[in-house]
This record gives structure tokens, sequence and C-alpha cells, in this order.
């Protein structure tokens, strides 16, 4: 049984960085924006179209010529970008989509100390001017959570391919919140043009709060490829469960556990629809240490909650000096 903690949870806690990490993929993906983005019926929908999108051995061929070119940052596109590129998307579009995302890959490595890291890997092609929100992505970090890696590359047909020097990924903090020590790093593409594509990678190294992972497969938009792995320590098991999906068991490589859901196809935009998050796939995993402190991050049943509880609060409770 997999204890699921939404409000603590998703490879980060959501109540943390998580919740702020996902929301941005929400409003990016369409929970809270492009409400433009409509489709008329699931049967009206207009197959993909070869015009928006080449054909995916001529689009690669392009983007091996394109990489091989230099733009003013000595740039070239790393091979899991082209073959994203190259990804053709087997579903059915509307006319109005305003980007498809073709590849969203997270690979997530525990130690046995406890400790994660996570590269995040997301490739998009804007359809439309509207689907520009694509090419920008807000990581988050505080004082578990920080960011080793983050970098991203634009690439236009005819164009050389640009990438964000240092200076031009932006740092800042929530305007709202004077105390918080939440930090986030802009990755944005301001010249992106319909028919780019857009890639963003980024690594954040934590010690999350319990033994407990999620991924989100989509937002609103189609995704040709989504994808989740999690490497753990050879003597540890874990439970998995997706939501608003078929249940889904996990490839494995030794200790290697993978997640893949390919071709989802946009969702609808319904008057008065669910949160997206409601109807939209993803996972769940908790993973068990063999033994250890690190063991007691993780719960099978409420009264393994109500100790890992019990261990923060009883000592908050008993009274000090100066209460005394």
């Amino acid at each position: 049984m997999v204890m699921l903690f939404r409000s603590v949870g998703p490879g980060r806690t959501l109540d943390r960085t998580g919740l702020r990490e996902h929301s941005n993929r929400f409003r990016t993906e369409g929970f809270f924006g492009l409400s433009n983005f409509k489709m008329t019926s699931s049967t009206a929908c207009t197959q993909w179209n070869p015009s928006r999108l080449p054909a995916a051995p001529f689009l690669l061929l392009i983007l091996i010529f394109a990489a091989g070119q230099s733009s003013a940052y000595g740039a070239s596109l790393p091979k899991w970008v082209k073959t994203a590129a190259a990804t053709h998307f087997g579903g059915s579009l509307d006319k109005s989509t305003p980007y498809i995302v073709l590849m969203d890959e997270a690979v997530t490595t525990v130690s046995k100390s406890g400790k994660a890291e996570t590269r995040y890997r997301y490739v998009a092609q804007i359809l439309t001017g509207e689907g520009r929100v694509a090419a920008r992505r807000e990581v988050y970090s505080d004082e578990e959570t920080t960011i080793s890696v983050a970098r991203g590359w634009l690439w236009k047909q005819g164009a050389k391919v640009a990438t964000l020097a240092r200076g031009e990924i932006q740092e800042e903090s929530p305007p709202d919140d004077l105390y918080s020590e939440v930090r986030t790093k802009v990755m944005r593409f301001a010249d992106a043009d319909p028919g780019s594509i857009v890639a963003f990678e980024w690594v954040q190294k934590e010690r999350p709060f319990i033994n407990q992972q999620y991924h989100f497969f989509q937002g609103k938009s189609p995704v040709s490829v989504s994808r989740f792995t999690l490497r753990l320590p050879s003597d540890w098991r874990l439970e998995s469960f997706i939501f608003n999906h078929e249940p889904m068991n996990p490839v494995v490589d030794r200790n290697k556990h993978t997640w893949e859901l390919l071709n989802l196809g946009p969702i609808a935009e319904e008057p008065r629809m669910p949160a997206t998050m409601s109807i939209s796939p993803y996972l769940a995993v908790s993973y068990f240490p063999s033994h250890g402190k690190v063991a007691k991050k993780s719960f099978a049943t409420w009264q393994d909650v109500s100790r890992w509880a019990s261990q923060m609060l009883d000592r908050q409770a008993v009274p000090n000096a100066a209460v005394q």
C-alpha cells in the first residue's frame, strides 16, 4: 500500500518546493492558463499535420546539421534533444494546440544516506504564438534543496542553436513572502517563435522529507514521451501507484525502475471541469530502506505515520523552563 501525502510529498515535499515545482508545470502545461486552447470534440480533432512538424527522419537530418553550427555561445544540441525532436506524436491534435511536449523526463537517484538527485529533461515544440509559454521554466530550491545544473537550448529551422548564458538565468525570491527560503531560477527564451524547439535540463539535489517520489506525466498539453526513472540501493524495495490511469508496472533493470507513458493527447477545456490534477495521470512511489535512520522516513501504515509525526511533535509539547 502506498501512503499518499499530497501535502508532504513529490520527490520533494509538495508543501515546499515540490508544489511550486509542479505548479509551474501545471501553469505551463495548461493547468492555470492557455484558456484559448480548446478542442472541438474528441472525434473532430485533426490528425497530426506534417506541415507543422517535419517528418521525423527529415527533422533529425536538419537537427544534426544545426548541431554542427555555433551560436554566439558556441552551442550544439545534445543527443537527447535531437532524439526527442525527431519523435513523432502518435495521437490527434486540434489546430489551436499551442505546443507539444516531445519529452518530459525525470531520473532520480537515491543514495544509501537517503539523499536524492534528480535530473530533469524537457523538450517542447512551439506551434502557435500562445505556445511561447513553453519557452519558460521555473526551477525552485530551498534550505533542503540545491540546483547544481540549469541550462537551456533553442533551435529554429534555418538558424543557429542558441543556449542560455549563465547571466541570462535569473534568480528570484517570492515577492509576497519576506521570510521564505525558497529561491527560483527562471530559464527563458524571449525570442522563441512558432516552429521553434526548446529544451531545458536541470539537476536538483535534496534531502527528502519522506521517502516518496512523484511524477506528473502531463498537464493539459499533448505529450509524446513522459518518463520517470528511480534508482535505489540494491537492498531497498518500493511500492508504486498510478492515479487517473490504468495500473502500470515499471520496467526493472537491476536497481533501476522506469515508468513511461506515450502519446498522451491534450486535455480538452470544458465548463466547470475539475482540476486537471484530478484527471491527468501521475505516479506516487514510496521506497523502503532495509535498515538505518533513513528507514524511519518510510510509511506503510498510518501507525508508521503516527510514529514519525510523534518524533517531531512530542518534544515540542514538553514545556521548557521559560514556559514553566
